[in-house]
């Protein structure tokens, strides 16, 4: 019961919010003509300038579009509601001319029924609506009863919102409809509510026009105090040209404080899912956003039907730059509520500082998950950390077909065990790390497509430190590749980039063939009594004319040869070899590195051999680990 009173409660506030001053007209279409100018046209016969505007089942047509009442000059009313129970209101706003609404508007029926509204310019593209005051409301004023609401802005030039809260089929149960805003909209709200109350499997759904600025401070689209299901969704009309949405809090500049999509909470009804999505593939966003989280749920201790949250990120075009993302979460303790995030990167950008995906908080049951699906199907995805399964392993699933894996501008980036990476198609899998950087991808790479692999792109550094499984083969394109991971098939190192295995001192092994091109540099530290290792099952070519050996050891050596290539065959030899960025003539001839090393090459290994009586080798810290020197 608290519920209920909690909607009655929230319902009536809305109401009160757009109701201002006692003073009130009612249209009922009496006048000659359909002028909002008519004084006849309204219940008091007279102007209606500065007052509360209601349209209710007077006046109403059968047919939808059809227009019953025009904004023939500009007016200034303190609220507007559209309260019928069943046909049409269509207000018509002329060339010019703006609607300023300073107190709320409201639309929503008296009792059970469907409102249907639209606002339109005389011809598709003019008039404008100004709601500058109050709240903005699809709402349901009559608690747990049937609703359908739909306003269509359309057809018209200019809507603008500066309101407390606009919502869209929220805070009333047992209601649906929609919103289709218009040619050019700009909203400016302390929050973006829609579907946050359920009853039936209710839909709330905000079609965005032409160009959309939306300038909220926090934003929920379908899920909390959820009453037998909802879906809410977000995204562009039909029919519009080279669509944009632009997304900051209300000042218009910073990062909106939370955007929910699909969010459950522990709730203690016979519920069912909530949906929620925000579907930008048809236009471009540009969002800035602190805290993103798409697809959540808490946990329940009533068992009955499955309680999920589904949420849905899609983008085509533009940029979504997150300071934290997280897909998929489960948040509290019980049973029979799924926590399930999908995001799907076609074009464009999205940025995440930190992105979790699959956030199991707690301990897990088999009816109550995190789960988090990402797919890379083009465009860029960029990241600081991207970790998976929270603390208690939720189930992670990272579709990569397309597109480019990359850090954030000005960061390293880590890809945590928790996010394996699964390369669907043939297509090119990028990975781009800028200069001066490096990303670490500590989980496995597997290829569900034979001939799916990898490129290296950007001057940095990418480390694979997993248990790679795809055959596609691996191309270093530019800068760094290394790490102290496992490769199931060949690499090619271009021209002007390098092979470092390990991280500091370590083992990278390749199952296939390695190929240093002309120009290319193989990168080898020594610490301690410790040497890189490339093991390779296959053949070493560095028949290529240019190739370069790169040398670098910080400190004294202990005695004995140092094996740093072991291969099933190794085809010619360096151009080039540098101790400490320092080039040795002949780096065969007995120390001729550090004065105490030679290389030794072998049919299937290259090792640095001391001089045959050496005992200890001398100090040979010339230089820092970090200082390497590249290709010019």
């Amino acid at each position: 019961m608290k519920a209920h009173w909690t909607v009655r409660f929230a319902v009536a506030a809305a109401v009160a919010a757009v109701a201002g001053p006692l003073s009130a007209a009612t249209w009922n279409g009496a006048g000659t003509g359909d002028n909002w100018s008519t004084t006849g046209n309204w219940s008091d016969s007279a102007d209606p300038s500065g007052k509360a505007i209601v349209f209710d089942n007077t006046d109403t047509v059968g047919t939808q579009g059809t227009v019953n009442n025009i904004v023939d000059s500009s007016y200034t009313v303190s609220s507007l509601c559209y309260q019928q129970t069943a046909n049409y209101h269509t207000t018509q706003i002329n060339s010019g001319v703006t609607l300023t609404v300073t107190g709320g508007m409201l639309l929503g029926p008296t009792v059970a029924g469907i409102a249907d509204v639209t606002i339109k310019g005389a011809t598709p593209g003019v008039g404008s609506l100004a709601v500058t005051g109050g709240n903005f409301a699809l709402a349901n004023p009559v608690a747990w009863s049937t609703v359908t609401t739909n306003l269509d802005l359309s057809d018209l030039g200019v809507f603008t919102a500066d309101v407390g809260n606009f919502d869209v089929n929220f805070t009333s149960p047992y209601m649906s409809g929609s919103l289709r805003l218009a040619d050019s909209n700009t909203i400016t709200a302390d929050n973006l509510r829609m579907g946050q109350w359920g009853g039936g499997t209710s839909v709330a759904n905000l079609y965005l026009g032409r160009g959309n600025t939306l300038n909220i401070d926090r934003i929920y689209v379908g899920g909390q105090n959820v009453y037998n299901g909802t879906q809410s969704y977000i995204s562009f009309d039909s029919g519009r040209t080279n669509p944009t949405v632009t997304i900051r809090d209300q000042s218009g500049s910073g990062r909106v404080a939370l955007v929910s999509v699909g969010d459950r909470p522990s709730v203690d009804n016979p519920s069912d899912k909530v949906y929620g999505g925000l579907d930008f593939s048809a236009g471009s966003v540009d969002a800035l956003i602190n805290e993103l989280v798409v697809g959540s749920a808490g946990g329940r201790t009533n068992p009955g039907n499955a309680e999920e949250a589904y949420g849905y990120l899609t983008i085509g075009a533009g940029t979504v730059d997150a300071t934290t993302f997280t897909l998929g979460r489960q948040t509290l303790a019980g049973t029979w509520n799924n926590g399930r995030g999908f995001l799907t990167l076609n074009g464009g950008t999205l940025i995440a500082g930190d992105m979790i995906i699959a956030d199991q908080q707690v301990a897990p049951s088999t009816t109550s998950l995190a789960y988090g699906t990402a797919n890379l199907n083009g465009g860029t995805l960029r990241a600081t950390t991207m970790n998976g399964g929270g603390a208690h392993g939720g189930l992670v699933t990272f579709n990569f077909s397309s597109g480019v894996l990359a850090s954030k501008a000005g960061t390293d980036l880590t890809v945590g065990a928790g996010v394996p990476l699964t390369l669907l198609t043939a297509s090119a899998h990028t990975i781009d790390v800028e200069d001066g950087r490096t990303a670490a991808v500590n989980s496995a790479i597997s290829g569900a497509a034979g001939t799916a692999g990898v490129t290296k792109t950007g001057e940095g550094t990418l480390l694979l430190n997993g248990a790679n499984t795809y055959t596609g083969g691996t191309v270093v394109s530019a800068g760094t590749i290394g790490g102290t991971g496992s490769l199931a098939s060949p690499v090619t190192v271009n021209a002007g980039a390098d092979l470092a295995p390990g991280a500091l001192v370590g083992t990278l092994t390749v199952a296939g063939d390695v190929d240093l091109e002309a120009g290319s540099d193989l990168i080898i530290e020594m610490d301690g009594g410790l040497i890189d290792l490339l093991a390779v099952s296959g053949l070493v070519d560095l028949s290529d004319a240019t190739q370069r050996l790169m040398l670098y050891s910080p400190s004294a050596r202990a005695a004995g040869a140092y094996t740093f290539l072991t291969a099933g065959s190794i085809s010619g030899i360096f151009e080039e070899v540098y101790f400490n960025d320092i080039l040795i003539p002949n780096p065969t001839a007995i120390g001729s590195i550090g004065g105490v090393l030679r290389l030794d090459y072998g049919d299937t290994a290259l090792r640095l051999v001391p001089e045959p009586a050496s005992a200890v080798l001398a100090a040979l810290g010339l230089a820092a680990l970090g200082h390497r020197r590249r290709r010019s």
